[in-house]
């Protein structure tokens, strides 16, 4: 920070920032200027904003990559700005609440298109940022975190990964700016995530794009994309219950048989759920879990039904 305000007086500094103000504001910028009057000028990607030199609490610059362009540092400003934003609103529920907003005992998951930005694809420009976080955090984000970044914040609790496997075995530590910690959603569990996408307009313009990237950067071999797909059989249940359009199973069926067509063109979807039945089955069977025969409480309790029966 010192470094830059002092080059201030030489003159604006042009790059790719991210600046901090004691408010809590978080404001990614392409310029930092100072006027006559002393005050910094900040040229954000989207506005100009003008604040007293002293307001300024802490100035990150993104490195020039010699294989990023310049479009693609904007958006790791816009990104590196939304997560100090979050990392400020964790520090604020600390203090108020007294404890983290952790998920079973560990930091918040990032998982959709920013993992794979931190995780493998430092090219990736994305609109949003996913983050899961506690029950008791999305209550307190209601009414007090106003997340006013250039990118989107999405909060969703740890629900939305109840039909893949076990994830949680798989992420990885990521510390932010400001300290928190981090856990990225492994990008082959992204893929898994996705492939639960109901819209299905979606799917095809955002998640298989972003699923072809990964599958190109990992070359998974076939046993792990086999041992991810029948890793929780619950994707394929068809549940009455069910109540949306299209249904998650159709979704799933649907979208799984697309990555297959990519991707492992000799399965189809049937195998895969079958395959899937099986592990669950044999799963139960080594715990000595396997569920009994199906029976009448009338055979079980060996009741006899007299009620049609003569004098």
């Amino acid at each position: 920070m010192i470094k830059y305000l002092a080059n201030l007086m030489i003159g604006p500094q042009h790059g790719n920032f991210v600046v901090c103000l004691n408010g809590g504001q978080v404001l990614p910028a392409s310029a930092i200027a100072q006027n006559e009057a002393g005050e910094v000028i900040i040229q954000g990607h989207k506005d100009q904003y003008i604040t007293p030199r002293e307001e300024i609490k802490k100035v990150f610059k993104i490195k020039q990559g010699s294989t990023l362009s310049l479009s693609v540092l904007e958006e790791h400003s816009k990104l590196a700005a939304a997560l100090i934003s979050f990392e400020q609103a964790i520090a604020a529920y600390k203090e108020q609440v007294g404890e983290d907003p952790l998920v079973h005992r560990q930091g918040p998951v990032i998982f959709g298109a920013a993992a794979i930005t931190l995780g493998i694809d430092l090219q990736r420009k994305s609109e949003d940022i996913d983050y899961v976080v506690s029950d008791a955090f999305l209550s307190w984000a209601e009414t007090n975190w106003k997340h006013e970044t250039d990118l989107a914040v999405d909060l969703a609790d740890e629900d939305i990964f109840n039909l893949c496997g076990k994830w949680r075995e798989r992420t990885c530590s990521l510390q932010g700016l400001l300290g928190t910690r981090f856990r990225l959603l492994h990008p082959m569990d992204v893929v898994m995530q996705k492939l639960l996408r109901r819209d299905p307009f979606k799917f095809e313009d955002k998640d298989f794009p972003d699923i072809q990237v990964i599958m190109t950067k990992l070359h998974p071999t076939r046993e792990t994309i086999m041992g991810l797909l029948t890793e929780n059989s619950l994707r394929y249940v068809n549940d009455p219950r069910d109540r949306w359009e299209p249904k998650q199973y159709d979704a799933v069926f649907s979208n799984t048989l697309l990555f297959l067509k990519e991707f492992l063109p000799d399965v189809s979807v049937e195998q895969v759920m079958d395959a899937a039945a099986e592990r669950q089955h044999l799963r139960l069977a080594a715990l000595n879990l396997v569920p009994l025969p199906s029976q009448s409480v009338q055979t079980v309790l060996e009741i006899e039904d007299l009620t049609d029966m003569g004098p």
